[in-house]
């Protein structure tokens, strides 16, 4: 009866977990997303550390060389972008026209469906008239989208600026819930998780800028009309996996089709380069994609987009990868172990220790934190010594040289 209770109250503690998680969904996804992107931003940070910043220093460049960047380049592209735009939508108006006109003159079939085309002066009253407002309120609800957005991605920065500033202190009250002999493996675990999903980011990031860079340079060149919009459209479409590729080519070929078959051929085969080079040469540099295993990914893509759509396509990726490593480090046999004795251990310890107190003295007046802790140290020495002493084995006094084959 007690074993059915404890199987009772484990499946009913497990649902109810469930069940807050569900509830809390949004703020959980806005969490590990402020873990992606602490991860992601981590190498730069380190890097402004080794160069004697504090981390605090570092982290406010790291975010604002970001934000300048990204600022940047939006401001680079709005007016191109927006002259796209309203270049494209007069284009077309004018080509529905045309459309409407020759059909009308055409064959019986087309003169049928000419006819049944509303009028242009019709598409330009949509705007006014009844369904006019409803597409206002598209577009208002759109803007209320995007506000939403950009709302949720401040607050994902802002985490993930306090979660690279006490990274050291969240892992420790995490960790302190286990026990502590799997601590260290738990803490690797968790720092591979964050390494391989920051890897990812960075490398998405990076690729889809240089290839709004390199496509909007070759559309320009090679005349196709809208390069700005072009290039704009093929870098988000990048961010989807595999199937990304595909819509960035059709969507550069019909642009292309406006005014030749050459040119959408040219459009189309640039894109296909563009995005294959930097798959190809650029991505191994910062992921090694053949460490995780495509069908993973691709039941992440299929359950994510069923749930979440375009955004589920972006991240099925970085959390298929997170679950592989996971994996990995959970399942996986680990290799053996070489055993080290005791006394060599004591001996590797005492060399560490009496170096760590000479450097402290050397730097000057070691602060009490830095005292206290090599003080509980050598208390804990100590009491290891004393427990191999009961088993009549001899240690060396603190200092001793250790012996040629103990590990440093």
């Amino acid at each position: 009866m007690n074993r059915f209770l404890t199987y009772a109250f484990a499946v009913l503690s497990t649902l109810a977990g469930l069940i807050l998680l569900w509830e809390l969904r949004l703020a959980v996804v806005l969490f590990l997303l402020s873990l992606a992107i602490g991860g992601a931003t981590r190498p730069a940070v380190d890097f402004f550390i080794q160069r004697g910043l504090k981390r605090g220093l570092a982290i406010l460049i790291t975010y604002g060389l970001g934000l300048i960047l990204i600022i940047g380049l939006l401001l680079m592209i709005s007016q191109p972008l927006l002259i796209d735009l309203q270049e494209l939508s007069d284009d077309l108006l004018l080509r529905y026209e045309q459309l409407v006109v020759n059909w009308r003159a055409g064959s019986s079939f087309q003169k049928m469906i000419a006819d049944q085309l509303p009028p242009s002066r019709e598409l330009y009253e949509a705007f006014t008239g009844e369904q006019g407002s409803q597409l206002v309120q598209r577009v208002v609800g759109v803007a209320q989208g995007l506000g939403e957005f950009s709302g949720y991605l401040f607050i994902v920065v802002i985490l993930s600026m306090y979660w690279s500033a006490d990274q050291l202190r969240f892992e420790r009250l995490w960790l302190s819930l286990l026990p502590a002999n799997r601590r260290a493996r738990a803490r690797a675990i968790w720092r591979a998780i964050e390494s391989g999903v920051g890897a990812y980011i960075r490398s998405e990031f990076i690729q889809t800028i240089l290839a709004g860079l390199l496509l909007g340079t070759g559309y320009a060149l090679i005349g196709l009309r809208y390069p700005v919009l072009t290039a704009f459209i093929g870098a988000l479409l990048w961010l989807i996996p595999w199937l990304g590729v595909v819509l960035a080519v059709i969507v550069a070929a019909l642009i292309g089709l406006m005014d030749a078959p050459l040119i959408a051929a040219a459009a189309g085969g640039l894109t296909l380069v563009v995005l294959i080079l930097l798959e190809s040469f650029l991505e191994p540099r910062f992921l090694n994609r053949r460490r995780y295993s495509s069908l993973l990914v691709i039941i992440m893509v299929i359950a994510l987009a069923d749930s979440f759509g375009l955004a589920g396509l972006v991240m099925a990726p970085p959390l298929a990868a997170a679950i592989q490593i996971l994996f990995n480090s959970t399942v996986r046999t680990p290799g053996p172990v070489e055993t080290v004795s005791p006394v060599t251990q004591i001996l590797t310890l005492q060399n560490k220790l009496e170096a760590l107190r000479k450097e402290a003295e050397e730097t000057g007046i070691p602060s009490p934190e830095v005292t206290n802790l090599i003080n509980r140290l050598e208390k804990l020495m100590e009491e290891a010594e004393e427990v191999l002493e009961k088993d009549d084995v001899e240690i060396p006094t603190l200092g001793l040289p250790v012996s040629p084959d103990a590990p440093s």
